[in-house]
């Protein structure tokens, strides 16, 4: 997913944009202009939550069992329920062996 915008707790006011990827155990942000990339482990992830639209976008917040707290805020509100779901079901793999 491109043009995503991500701020973290130390990086409120100056967000990173970038392209979010999920891998098969990881969701990856790539900052390109700064050549940084940040890694979340699907199984740390504790919370996904959908936030109101605002002007620049659809917030979704990721929040790890390593205490992390990642705001992402995705253009388009569509992707931003089917990264949710996605979210949802992924951090939560026992779920997936039982349905």
């Amino acid at each position: 997913m491109e043009n995503v915008q991500m701020l973290d707790k130390y990086n409120l006011r100056n967000p990173s944009k970038g392209t979010l990827y999920f891998a098969t155990t990881h969701l990856i942000f790539v900052d390109h202009e700064m050549r940084k990339e940040t890694w979340i482990l699907l199984m740390h992830i504790s919370s996904v939550e959908r936030l109101p639209i605002t002007t620049t976008g659809s917030p979704l917040l990721v929040r790890t069992k390593t205490f992390q707290s990642v705001f992402f805020v995705i253009p388009r509100e569509r992707d931003c329920h089917e990264m949710h779901q996605t979210l949802l079901r992924l951090s939560q793999p026992g779920i997936l062996f039982y349905a």
